[in-house]
């Protein structure tokens, strides 16, 4: 490839083409499928895969674009920030004032405040690093985050921050007709990094750690979430700029190419199965099938003609405003509706989402892209100025909330004492090492969390997240000098001989051979809601290799959160006993039928239970007698996870019946 070829790439670059908008509409509509949860469409992020390849391919053409054309061969990197907060700013800014306002009215305190500070994080193009310090991108708490999608366009105000730094400085130093090499060196640089940090070849992950003073245990959110291990998108679109132009193909091979590329798309979209689960590799299918759409889609006559048809340019036009604001439509819509979407109401929120962004873009968009700022200096001063502007009137409240309790005000004082008391509760939770509560079996830190100890009586807790929330109580109550609690409770994965896929699977073989193996004095199970059979199965493989089992009924489950049903339904009239009323009619109608039958099967196999329930009852399946309150704390912040004063509380009877059945042990 000769210089020549390059520079009309970026050329041509800077003219409008259908095509690309028609992929844009592709990816956003992959992505908003993804979070309606519509069949088959479990690997619909990959829209964001697309988006980034997009950005790459146009950002870089249109910097070479610059350097050719400039005298001095410079970039103008004022201009080129400019240009890209206006694209991204002004529509961003709008829809994080909406989501405040609306949230405002809606939301409860603690999800009011940490709203408040993703959207301030979002602002200053830095949620990302927010939400991978939180972790979960695809985690059940995501549907509380409205601004959750905005890290993807923090990755690129990240991106844009130091790409034509790198750029300009392959140009001066690299020969033209190696541009595109070069481009494709980082693409393969960032995959090595990221195939590295997965695997933690030569132990890169500590490195970092050390050297950032940060935690980057959690591999697939740091993969996801973080900038550097998303360039090799990016740069795979700016390699593509050489490679499109380097050689005059036929129209069929263009027309395959286009026809190809998408099939790679949808094989990654259909096949994806672990939903939680993130990969640079997979990433690697969405990126290839793009660039491959890219290759051919300009000069393409059936498939191109359908990417440059008015209704997919149209919603490719938009696409921006629609990824805005899909979200918060699917995270509001959730909040007023928590029960289970039908198939009507995700229609709804998707015509809603086309509807409101397509007045986002009219009205917001498109004015502010035409005002002309960077002319003269003073345009440029009043062009930052207006953005510092917006972010004070955005930001200073947003920050005010993260500062202030979400606004507890808002609350009446009864509703409010409730909602501190549960906050206060869930701030003294000191789970044990991240490792012991895993979603990869890599995470899992066996040292930490099952390690026996001679001349103690080892107890292994073993479960889902249902049990790691049981581990502060029973810890409180089981003396360390004589007790060692150990710990296995992956998340999702309940208890089960040969039960699971993936990590759950792996878990449960490597821990029940771990059991067998080792001086195991009592094993605790407890999750939620087991798979009957198995759990039959599992109790009965214990009792043949000789291990003692102890089974933990099921906890309250509820409707929704339960701090969301309080806060929703009581008011400043509301009696404790009112209030009581109003989390029982929250709970799951076969909440106490769950409760039975595992009681059932513990009985049957003649092992050991333990009924969290009865512990809040005064009468044992009559639920008007049962308390959901303890002390200014209700039981749980969420559906089912015991806040730490229930926890301590609950588990206090057992720690004693634990105690008084091992007191006559001798094991020093």
């Amino acid at each position: 490839m000769n210089s020549s070829l390059l520079h009309t790439a970026g050329a041509q670059n800077s003219t409008y083409y259908k095509e690309i908008d028609g992929i844009r509409a592709i990816a956003v509509i992959l992505v908003v499928l993804f979070h309606l949860d519509i069949a088959g469409f479990k690997g619909g992020f990959v829209g964001v895969d697309i988006f980034f390849v997009i950005s790459g391919y146009l950002i870089t053409g249109l910097l070479l674009d610059e350097l050719y054309q400039s005298r001095v061969k410079n970039i103008d990197y004022g201009l080129f920030l400019i240009r890209r907060t206006k694209r991204i700013f002004p529509a961003l800014a709008f829809t994080l004032f909406l989501s405040f306002f609306i949230a405002e009215i809606s939301f409860r305190p603690d999800d009011f405040e940490h709203l408040g500070g993703s959207i301030f994080y979002a602002l200053v193009g830095l949620s990302n690093i927010l939400f991978w310090s939180q972790s979960g991108y695809f985690d059940k708490a995501a549907y509380l985050k409205p601004a959750l999608h905005t890290w993807s366009l923090s990755v690129e105000l990240q991106f844009y921050l130091i790409w034509p730094i790198i750029v300009l400085f392959l140009f001066r130093r690299v020969p033209r007709a190696h541009l595109t090499q070069a481009f494709f060196l980082i693409s393969a640089f960032s995959v090595l990094l990221n195939i590295a940090y997965v695997n933690n070849l030569f132990e890169i992950q500590n490195k970092l750690g050390l050297y950032l003073s940060v935690s980057f245990s959690n591999v697939e959110s740091s993969a996801f979430f973080l900038m550097p291990f998303r360039i090799f998108e990016f740069s795979l679109g700016a390699a593509l700029l050489g490679v499109e132009y380097s050689q005059n193909r036929s129209d069929w091979v263009k027309e395959a190419a286009v026809f190809i590329g998408f099939l790679i798309i949808m094989y990654a979209v259909t096949q994806h199965k672990d939903e939680h689960a993130y990969t640079c590799t997979f990433a690697l299918l969405p990126c290839f099938g793009t660039a491959l759409i890219i290759y051919g889609a300009k000069t393409s006559r059936l498939f191109g003609a359908l990417l440059r048809h008015p209704l997919v340019s149209g919603l490719g036009l938009i696409s921006y405003s629609v990824y805005l604001i899909h979200w918060p439509t699917i995270v509001f819509y959730k909040y007023i509706k928590p029960e289970s979407w039908s198939f009507l109401d995700k229609i709804a929120v998707l015509i809603l989402s086309i509807a409101i962004a397509a007045l986002l873009y009219k009205f917001i968009e498109t004015p502010f892209r035409r005002i002309d700022f960077q002319s003269t200096s003073s345009g440029r001063r009043k062009f930052w100025s207006a953005v510092s502007l917006s972010l004070v009137i955005v930001g200073a409240p947003a920050l005010h909330v993260y500062s202030h309790d979400g606004w507890r005000w808002r609350f009446p004082k009864n509703v409010s004492y409730l909602l501190s008391g549960t906050k206060d509760s869930l701030s003294t939770l000191k789970p044990r090492a991240p490792g012991c509560s895993f979603t990869n079996f890599k995470n899992f830190d066996q040292a930490e969390c099952i390690r026996p100890v001679n001349g103690k009586i080892n107890i292994l807790l073993m479960g889902d997240s249902v049990a790691s929330y049981s581990w502060m109580g029973l810890n409180e109550n089981l003396p360390r000098e004589r007790f060692n609690l150990l710990q296995a409770t992956p998340s999702n994965c309940r208890p089960g001989v040969n039960w699971g896929m993936d990590y759950c699977l792996q878990s449960n073989q490597f821990m029940f051979d771990f059991i067998e193996k080792n001086a195991i004095d009592l094993t605790i199970f407890a999750s939620l809601g087991p798979d009957y059979n198995n759990f039959r199965e599992t109790i009965r493989y214990m009792k043949a290799i000789g291990k003692p089992v102890l089974v933990v009924g099921q906890p309250f489950i509820f409707k929704e959160k339960l701090i969301d049903i309080v806060a929703r339904e009581a008011n400043e009239k509301s009696t404790e006993y009112e209030i009581q009323s109003i989390a029982r009619d929250g709970l799951l109608s076969n909440t106490v039928d769950l409760r039975r039958a595992i009681q059932k099967i513990a009985n049957e196999e003649n092992v050991d239970y333990f009924d969290i329930q009865e512990q809040l009852c005064d009468v044992v399946d009559d639920l008007s007698t049962c308390s959901f309150i303890i002390g200014n704390s209700l039981i749980t912040a969420d559906n089912n996870h015991l806040t730490p004063a229930a926890s301590t509380k609950i588990f206090k009877k057992l720690g004693g019946i634990i105690r008084a059945k091992y007191q006559n042990l001798n094991v020093f």
